[in-house]
């Protein structure tokens, strides 16, 4: 097999599963956060969107390059050279020169904020710096400049919360952005007879390049999971008790968790998170009912059904 064959179509398509899972983990930290006051929380979200994106732009680089057919090791260890880069804003610019994307300026905007980030925030705290929250700072600067909106992290006050508008705001244009870069993906594998370009299905990648949304919005995705999720769990408590996993549930007694925190359980776990309240409270009832490895025992058995 053609080793140039084998790297496009092959190594590539592995890349871009890759960069699926990034992205679709970033988006999924983005979209739990209430709010932008935790530089931990920021620093979860764009550090994996800044890896996705870096490596789906070097795959369309890739597959843009065109290589001679008689390939010497320094036109390979030359081109391999050109891919050590961290500036997204670059990397588009080598893109444009052989593809023509055609961002507008939210998208432009949040390249250039990757590459700050990526260039500049990633180790700064190791840095001797009174400024150990460069990446929120970077972050809300973009928001409010996108949106023409003020954030507040400050815990004395209100925190700005993460509310639809801006879900709905950095939800399409992550969209657009990645989907771009598939789509023209697509389009030069298509080009050289390729099928980099097929993606595991239910796989991240899968979820973000190929579900139907509107405008192309994560945000979209990320709702329609978590609705699904409810759904999931009204099915669950409705449907005939002879079936297998209800009927294991009704043969359990339930914890007496408290009815004040199912809101704040469900609310959570339909986001795609575990509660430290929720651990909290099986762990206090667990700690009441002395013995509980045959209970353990039971609950990992009824995971696996689910």
């Amino acid at each position: 097999m053609n080793l140039m064959y084998f790297y496009k179509n092959f190594n590539m398509g592995r890349e871009i599963d890759i960069a699926g899972t990034f992205i679709y983990n970033g988006m999924k930290n983005f979209n739990i956060v209430d709010g932008f006051s935790e530089e931990c929380d920021i620093f979860h979200i764009l550090y994996p969107l800044a890896v996705g994106i870096e490596r789906l732009q070097k795959v369309l680089l890739v597959l843009l390059e065109d290589f001679p057919e008689e390939i010497t090791d320094e036109t390979i260890k030359e081109f391999e050279k050109s891919l050590i880069t961290h500036s997204h804003q670059n990397l588009h610019g080598k893109i444009s020169l052989k593809y023509k994307l055609g961002f507008n300026t939210h998208q432009n905007a949040f390249l250039q904020l990757l590459t700050e980030f990526y260039e500049t925030c990633r180790y700064d705290r190791f840095n001797i710096s009174p400024n150990s929250h460069k990446e929120r700072d970077l972050f809300i600067a973009f928001l409010s400049n996108r949106l023409n909106i003020e954030i507040c992290v400050d815990k004395a006050f209100m925190d700005t919360p993460n509310d639809t508008r801006i879900k709905k705001f950095f939800g399409r244009i992550v969209g657009t952005v990645t989907r771009a870069y598939y789509s023209a993906i697509r389009d030069q594998a298509y080009a050289l007879n390729l099928r980099t370009f097929e993606l595991r299905y239910d796989s991240p990648a899968y979820k973000l390049f190929l579900s139907e949304l509107k405008d192309n919005s994560f945000k979209e995705l990320l709702f329609n999971e978590r609705i699904a999720l409810a759904e999931f769990f009204v099915y669950l408590l409705n449907y005939n008790s002879e079936e297998e996993i209800r009927g294991y549930i009704d043969r359990v007694e339930p914890l007496q968790l408290g009815l004040n925190e199912m809101e704040i359980y469900f609310n959570g776990i339909c986001k795609g998170k575990v509660p430290t309240t929720l651990v909290d409270g099986v762990t206090y009832c667990y700690e009441k009912m002395g013995d509980t490895s045959k209970r353990i025992k039971m609950m990992d058995e009824l995971t696996s059904l689910l």
